[in-house]
């Protein structure tokens, strides 16, 4: 166990997070001759229809939007993808010469800085873009024996081994110079399970595999081949077949039915990753298609606090923290453990858990990010590596309430007692009340609800919080995406983003009704040394220089970073029914010695909404899940930024594309 230390708090008890051994595989050396190429489709064309954002429900801020004052400056380098990565989850990452670009699921291209696709070296090849299959061909051939699948599965099953690769990320690590690529390995994808096939072969409640292949570059340059490697994306994955749990680990006693969107980061010291766990039950009765549906609806009751919820629970982060310097040096033989921290979704730990309705918030389980971090922390202020969530430390409990009732009928009847108090009891009797008085400002001070930003500074084996207060935001649904989506870390400060909303009507899709909350996004910043929350800011809205007045947008999946300077950038997706603007790339900047933003820049313009097949319904904005930022590290003052648009393919219609490009430095 891992206890951690609390400050900024009223908390009584501070979190205790479980730390577990997380076993390294490999390494396997992969040469540019064995990687093959990714076969994506036509540039533009997405091989699925992307769904519609959900309307992010709840109570906004007021409405405002972006602010006047001068534009956010040009970009210095803008380009779109031709290598045909038509998903979602668009990353970039920066290196000295070249840049990584990949989505989701189709592969990952490697751009030199005007923007052209890399060539292969004189007599070597070199695929461009390479698929991550071959990339990890000899992960595949180490995780597939050591699957550990149970007995009573369907026919020919049991040779079933990873079969996809998805979620993917990218990063650079300017400490060593070298590239980090992960994906999720799965053995089943999503929508595989059907209820017929869990009703005949319960025993395929046991079987979903999830591992984490990631691949370092030898060199800065990615044609001189990867070393790579696997490990367990929830804790125990696979280790144990007994329904009712591993008997050696009661803490983490299944392996965890449902892994989902990773995060990656790089500090001095180690190779991070987060990723959102959650249990389905395997005891779970599913001799019905109604219960085999609940089962695999995730719909299978869990309890917290005495409260049972209709959803399979309970909910972890995974975080993971990995010897960076020994994986990227790694040779043969070697396999260096990392090490696995399980943080619960459960308020006790600084962790939201509840909707507003007190619904259970699972999708927090994906909200706990590991930071990026350029430099070491200041002195006075030891961190080997950093996660950072937001939270809403609710509070309100009955006993509390309770409690303060209590002491206003005593303040009541002090006060009347004072009115015929002899003068030598009046004293008294006033310090009395100013006593009771302080302890009702100390109780209403616990109730809350009060938010903050969490960072969990990892030194050595303590893993402690820290909280910074945040101004109000509200969780409604238990999927909303109202948590932190990157963070990084510069010279004694954390930047942060998330999506937050307006009290405004929106519409999405053509054919919606108005959603509550306009999408907008959340901006942070915060001084460790001082404590101070310095920037907090929600904007979005329209563009005072480029849109009407009466215009909505919706803006949506924002990624920050700094620069040396502290100048801020944040990348996100825009769109607008109402305006019929098919989804847009834009960027804003902020400069560390401005008290406010400047109005955002277009990067790329949407092309075309999206049409729903089936319905010929039009969309004009859809989901990402992630941004692409990096800084780029020959000058530590540019950034590089990437999104998804709307492009226009053959037909017309909409169809992901990714728009990148480079902010500040020299063009």
């Amino acid at each position: 166990m891992t206890l951690a230390s609390h400050s900024n708090t009223s908390q009584a008890a501070p979190p205790v997070v479980p730390e577990r051994a997380l076993p390294i595989h490999g390494p396997f050396a992969v040469s540019a001759a064995e990687l093959s190429a990714a076969n994506p489709g036509t540039p533009g064309t997405p091989d699925y229809l992307p769904e519609p954002s959900s309307p992010i429900s709840g109570k906004g801020e007021p409405v405002i939007g972006e602010p006047h004052g001068p534009q956010t400056p040009q970009a210095t380098s803008a380009f779109v993808d031709v290598a045909g990565l038509g998903g979602i989850d668009p990353g970039i990452a920066a290196g000295s010469r070249y840049v990584l670009v990949c989505d989701d699921h189709n592969g990952l291209a490697v751009y030199d800085k005007a923007g052209k696709l890399l060539g292969p070296k004189a007599g070597h090849p070199f695929p461009n873009p390479f698929a991550f299959d071959s990339l990890f061909s000899k992960v595949k051939a180490d995780i597939d024996p050591q699957l550990n699948y149970p007995p009573g599965l369907p026919p020919g099953f049991s040779g079933n081994g990873i079969i996809a690769y998805g979620d993917h990320r990218v990063t650079f690590d300017h400490y060593r110079k070298q590239f980090w690529i992960y994906a999720m390995a799965k053995n089943l994808v999503h929508g595989s399970w059907d209820a017929q096939t869990i009703m005949t072969y319960p025993a395929m409640k046991l079987v979903r595999r999830d591992k984490a292949a990631v691949a370092v570059s030898l060199t800065e340059d990615p044609r001189d081949g990867f070393v790579t490697y696997w490990w367990n994306n929830s804790i125990h994955n696979g280790e144990s077949n007994e329904p009712t749990g591993n008997p050696k680990d009661q803490v983490f006693k299944t392996s965890g039915e449902c892994p989902d969107y990773p995060s990656i980061a790089i500090s001095p010291k180690y190779f991070l990753a987060t990723l959102g766990v959650c249990r389905r039950d395997p005891t779970f009765p599913t001799k019905t298609e109604q219960q085999a549906e609940d089962w695999i609806g995730c719909k299978t009751t869990f309890v917290a606090h005495g409260q049972t919820f209709n959803q399979c629970g309970p909910f972890y982060t995974h975080m993971m923290v990995v010897d960076a310097e020994a994986l990227a040096k790694s040779k043969p033989g070697k396999r260096p453990d990392g090490r696995s921290f399980g943080l619960f979704v459960d308020a006790k730990n600084d962790v939201t858990d509840r909707t507003e309705s007190g619904d259970f918030y699972s999708a927090m389980a994906r909200g706990v990010k590991p930071v990026v971090m350029h430099g070491a922390p200041p002195t006075g202020h030891p961190a080997d590596a950093y996660f950072a969530n937001n939270f809403i430390q609710r509070g309100g409990d009955a006993a509390t309430k309770a409690k303060i009732a209590e002491l206003r009928a005593e303040i009541k009847d002090l006060r009347q007692q004072l009115v015929d108090a002899l003068p030598a009891l009046r004293a008294g009797l006033v310090n009395k009340i100013v006593a009771k008085d302080a302890q009702i400002s100390k109780l209403e001070d616990e109730l809350g609800p009060k938010y903050y930003v969490v960072l969990w500074a990892l030194a050595g084996s303590s893993l402690k919080p820290t909280l910074y207060p945040i101004r109000p935001f509200t969780v409604d649904d238990h999927d909303a995406w109202k948590f932190f989506l990157n963070a990084s870390y510069r010279n004694g400060k954390l930047y942060a983003t998330f999506q937050d909303c307006f009290n405004d009507p929106f519409q999405n899709c053509f054919n919606d009704p108005p959603g509550n909350c306009l999408p907008a996004i959340r901006a942070i910043r915060i001084n460790t040394v001082s404590g101070k929350t310095e920037v907090d800011h929600t904007f979005g809205l329209n563009n005072s220089l480029e849109d009407k007045p009466t215009d909505r947008f919706a803006y949506g999946f924002p990624g920050i970073e700094a620069n040396k300077y502290g100048d801020m950038v944040l990348v996100y997706t825009r769109s607008s029914a109402t305006a019929k603007r098919p989804q847009e790339v834009r960027f804003t900047v902020w400069y560390h010695n401005e008290s406010d933003l400047h109005p955002s820049r277009l990067l790329h313009a949407g092309e075309a909404p999206y049409v729903d097949s089936n319905t010929g319904k039009l969309c004009y904005g859809t989901g990402t899940d992630t941004a692409g930022i990096s800084i780029d590290p020959s000058d530590d003052e540019a950034i590089w930024i990437a999104q998804i648009f709307a492009a226009k393919d053959p037909s017309g219609k909409g169809a992901n594309r990714i728009a990148f490009g480079k902010v500040f430095g020299k063009p």
